[in-house]
């Protein structure tokens, strides 16, 4: 989405926000500031002239792709009735993620004249596409599995999205999609989208693709399946993350790991924690594996902090409760009030999720290193300092990564810890296949890898 906003934002730069926006074949652009038609290099994000065919750095020279501006005039997915033919298409796997990236695209979508609309399921589907047929849209951010549903036809509502002009595809939080199951949808949606990987000697014959995958983890799977969608020049970028792949995390999180005997023993630690590390009128945002740990953790948190705001999100929940729950968080954190407000949550609320000023994120059931580093990214952020505190019991596994993340962020590593990440490296060392200590944590990179075996196995088979 940056490549595609870039131009607007150029724009806005240049305006300071105070004017009212103009439609875009009167507004006639501030002394120098880039003309309208600019179009962003997706690669290295050189802005260029409109008359550029290929990006004008040096060591770039990427093809140009359609723009937005050639692609949203009269007639492109604008007349009543005909499925909406958006140029760029974002997927992201959560509903809540969807909205959030749907509102930031909104602030800038009406001074460059695009049409921003967001589909997600858990709601019926009648509203949103007749949004699509009826308005038509040029950005659309979707869920996989809503996106692939107006994809193909459909009896009573038709087909409402067209894919065939999607220039930018966007994959935001790649790797927890395919953890959620989503590969055959993604390969469905990308193989109707242009195409990427081939090249043509002019921009009339082949429309070239775009595709972003945006994800804070890069396991072996995200990277097979981002080598399968993308060009073979494909282009990887490393923001505050080391080259070997190992997983990093943000340095400004003061982070403490308490090993435990028992799960018994965490409710009432997570009482303590709460009352002696939040201030009055502060937020806290606490992760558990399952729905029904998150609901049984709420009417336990209710009887023992009374007066505090405490509420649950899950899939389990229907959208209009998870949009009034988050909304209510955000509102409770944002105030600065006297009331302390806790969140409860899935991974649902780990993923992409800006929730600003959360002072403390307490991690309840401990899952994985991978979402250990996206849990502890909802504190902390656009450089502030917060906490994370996690409870980890013997058996919960994946000691050894979980030790490797502390030491690189500098964080005090407790002898417990230290002795079960050590014992762990000792098992696998002396295990068959080396993988015995991950094999509880692993098994997702090889339902990954089953699954893209058996669809390219079918692929293969019906030719």
């Amino acid at each position: 989405t940056c490549a595609f906003l870039l131009p607007a934002l150029v724009r806005i730069a240049k305006r300071g926000h105070r004017s009212p926006p103009r439609s875009p074949a009167t507004t006639r652009p501030a002394q120098g500031a880039a003309p309208v038609g600019t179009w962003a290099c997706a690669k290295c994000g050189n802005v260029n002239w409109p008359q550029r065919e290929t990006c004008n750095t040096r060591s770039c020279k990427a093809p140009r792709p359609e723009t937005l501006t050639a692609e949203t005039g009269p007639g492109v997915g604008r007349e009543e009735g005909r499925p909406a033919a958006p140029v760029a298409l974002v997927l992201a796997p959560a509903r809540e993620l969807a909205q959030q990236i749907h509102a930031e695209a909104h602030k800038f979508s009406e001074i460059i004249g695009a049409r921003v609309v967001c589909i997600y399921g858990g709601v019926p589907k009648g509203e949103q596409a007749n949004t699509l047929l009826g308005k038509g849209a040029d950005l659309v951010i979707a869920t996989p599995g809503r996106c692939l549903d107006f994809l193909q036809d459909d009896k009573l509502l038709g087909t409402p999205l067209c894919a065939k002009q999607v220039n930018y595809l966007v994959l935001d939080e790649a790797d927890r999609m395919l953890e959620a199951g989503f590969l055959l949808e993604i390969e469905k949606i990308a193989a109707m989208c242009a195409n990427s990987k081939t090249k043509s000697k002019t921009r009339a014959n082949t429309r070239q693709r775009q595709t972003l995958f945006f994800t804070a983890t890069w396991p072996q799977a995200v990277q097979e399946a981002a080598r399968a969608l993308t060009a073979s020049t494909a282009v990887e970028v490393r923001v505050a993350q080391r080259s070997t792949g190992e997983l990093s995390i943000n340095t400004t999180v003061a982070q403490r790991v308490e090993v435990l005997d028992t799960h018994r023993a965490k409710l009432g630690r997570l009482v303590e924690v709460v009352r002696s590390d939040l201030v009055a009128g502060g937020s806290c945002l606490t992760f558990c594996k399952t729905k029904k740990r998150c609901d049984w953790l709420v009417k336990q948190l209710s009887t023992e902090l009374e007066g505090t705001w405490v509420r649950a999100i899950h899939s389990g929940k229907n959208q209009r409760e998870r949009e009034k729950t988050l909304e209510g968080f955000r509102a409770s954190t944002a105030s600065g009030g006297k009331e302390t407000a806790i969140l409860v949550a899935t991974n649902v609320a780990s993923r992409g999720l800006h929730i600003p000023e959360v002072p403390l994120v307490l991690i309840y059931d401990f899952s994985s290193a991978a979402d250990y580093v996206h849990q502890v990214g909802r504190t902390g952020r656009v450089g502030a300092i917060g906490r994370a505190v996690t409870f980890y019991v013997t058996g919960d596994g994946d000691a050894l990564e979980l030790v490797g993340v502390l030491r690189q962020a500098k964080q005090e590593v407790s002898p417990a810890l230290a002795g079960l990440a050590e014992a762990e490296g000792s098992a696998a060392s002396d295990s068959v296949d080396g993988n015995a200590a991950k094999a509880r944590q692993g098994w997702r990179r090889t339902q990954w890898a089953r699954k893209r075996d058996y669809v390219h196995g079918w692929a293969h088979a019906a030719v």
